[in-house]
């Protein structure tokens, strides 16, 4: 049984990887519950190079939040199953691995971090969202919003003091993440644009 220990803000890279399928265009990983069903997964992320490569590289940070999404508190672990699903030219023929691989994932506590009182000094809206969304502050000192995907990519990051509207129209429909920064802490939310 693998286990890999992540926590929220962690740069650290994570790369799962893969032997090519025959015939195969696209790659996806798939994440699911013991004894779940991967036609359901709990999450379905893109290869490398928009799912051409064998690859999946992500962030500890990044899988953090995503664990967030899925309701795991800092603090806590769950055990998943994964596979990876090949697709290739012919649309009714996918591939799954031949069987799952199992991994426990830790989510540690950043300690001193999303503390109730930031969050309470912070707005993210609307969430979800068509098109802006809006940050209100109540500091008076700079700070740092900073827009990722879903695999921690940074899309756009700026300094701010109270309030900032942060344009999402150009993006895809899809959950993004903003990390806001102050003089003495940082928060994150989670936002969907649809």
């Amino acid at each position: 049984n693998a286990r890999l220990t992540v926590k929220d803000n962690d740069t650290t890279k994570v790369q799962i990887s893969w032997k090519a399928s025959a015939g195969a265009v696209n790659y996806k990983w798939l994440a699911a519950l013991p004894g779940g069903d991967f036609s359901t997964p709990l999450t379905s992320l893109d290869a490398d190079n928009n799912g051409k490569d064998t690859t999946l590289t992500l962030t500890k940070g990044a899988i953090s939040n995503l664990l967030g999404t899925l309701n795991v508190p800092a603090g806590d672990s769950v055990q998943i199953i994964w596979t990876v699903k090949a697709s290739t030219a012919d649309v009714n023929n996918n591939i799954l691995a031949a069987s799952p691989f199992d991994l426990k994932l830790v989510r540690l506590l950043n300690v001193g971090v999303q503390n109730s009182n930031l969050q309470d000094a912070i707005k993210v809206y609307p969430n979800p969202t068509n098109g802006s969304v809006f940050i209100e502050t109540k500091f008076t000192s700079p700070s740092v919003f900073m827009l990722m995907d879903i695999n921690g990519k940074l899309i756009k990051q700026e300094s701010f003091v109270g309030n900032v509207k942060v344009a999402l129209e150009d993006l895809n429909a899809g959950v993004y993440f903003i990390k806001i920064n102050t003089a003495d802490n940082s928060v994150n939310y989670k936002v969907i644009k649809q």
